[in-house]
């Protein structure tokens, strides 16, 4: 009967040591630690979304003035077959040549101008990639961070 006693009071206490904790000082200082380094990895990823906002923008600019030079290549094609066209009715052998000149380089200049469309779609297309993953971290890390402040609170009050 006195083992039972015993055994049960044993339980108890070890049910209440369970309950009351105590203030771990050395945990709340590593908690700490945790969070500034939280804190550092949101500026930083604060500064690479910018930086990646910033790089979109300069490929989109990139692009719109690669549109307007091909346009532009395009009319100039346009306007040296006119010509072309009125040569060949004057008659004018050297004339025509020149033209058929013009037209061959434009075409190129057409060719280039696409290339560089398609770098420019690629580089913003690989910016916003990098950006998207930036956002994920600034995420993780905010998540991060708000769990680092309710360990240490857990952690300074014993609870």
């Amino acid at each position: 009967m006195k083992t039972i006693i015993l055994g049960i009071a044993i339980c108890l206490s070890l049910t209440a040591s369970a309950q009351t904790r105590i203030a771990h000082p050395h945990r709340v200082k590593q908690d700490t630690r945790d969070i500034r380094s939280d804190r550092r990895d949101i500026r930083s990823d604060k500064k690479d979304i910018a930086k990646d906002t910033k790089d979109i923008q300069g490929d989109k600019k990139d692009r719109r003035q690669d549109v307007k030079d091909r346009n532009q290549d395009k009319k100039d094609i346009r306007n040296d077959r006119k010509d072309l066209a009125q040569d060949k009715k004057d008659g004018n052998a050297a004339d025509v040549a020149a033209d058929k000149k013009d037209i061959r380089n434009d075409r190129k200049d057409i060719t280039s101008d696409n290339k560089d469309l398609r770098k420019d779609n690629r580089d913003i297309r690989k910016d916003r990639r990098d950006r998207r993953g930036d956002v994920k971290d600034l995420k993780k890390d905010k998540k991060d961070l708000n769990q680092d402040k309710k360990e240490r609170v857990e952690d300074a009050t014993g609870n």
